[in-house]
C-alpha cells in the first residue's frame, strides 16, 4: 500500500532508486543518479582546471596545486572528492607539455602515466638541479 486508501482497487508499487536509474533500454526511466551526475562535475571541474584558464581554474591551482596530490585533512568536501574522483579517472587524463601548461611536475602524471612521487618513492626532488 502506498499512501492509499485500504479498500482503494488501484494501488500504486514504489520502485527502487536503481531501477530507475536504469537506461530505459534496460527498463530504467533514464534519470541519471547523483553520484553519476557529481563523478562527471568532478571530471569536468578536473578538465577545466586544465584546459580553461578561468578565476576558478586559477585559485584551484594555486591553493590545491593538483588533485592527484594527497588532500589535507582541512580541504573542503569538495576538493576532496574532486581528489577521489581524480584517483579513479587517473589513466584516462592525459598531458600534454607545452610551455603554459598548469601542471604541478611533482603530483601530475605528466610522465609515462605516473608522478614523480611515484617514480622516487620515498626520494626527495632536492636532488635534482632545474635550469632556471
Amino acid at each position: 500500500m502506498f499512501f492509499g486508501d485500504i479498500a482503494s482497487i488501484n494501488k500504486l508499487h514504489m520502485v527502487s532508486w536503481d531501477s530507475v536509474c536504469k537506461p530505459k533500454l534496460k527498463g530504467g526511466l533514464g534519470i541519471p543518479s547523483l553520484s553519476a551526475l557529481q563523478f562527471a562535475f568532478n571530471c569536468s571541474v578536473i578538465y577545466r582546471m586544465y584546459n580553461c584558464p578561468s578565476p576558478l581554474s586559477s585559485w584551484l591551482s594555486a591553493h590545491y596545486t593538483s588533485p592527484w596530490r594527497p588532500y589535507n585533512t582541512k580541504a573542503s568536501k569538495f576538493w576532496i572528492s574532486v581528489c577521489k574522483t581524480a584517483a579513479i579517472v587517473k589513466s584516462n587524463f592525459k598531458f600534454v607539455i607545452t610551455p603554459n601548461a598548469p601542471i604541478s611536475m611533482h603530483w601530475d602524471h605528466w610522465c609515462n602515466n605516473i608522478t614523480i612521487a611515484e617514480f622516487l618513492g620515498d626520494a626527495s626532488l632536492a636532488c635534482f638541479s632545474f635550469p632556471f
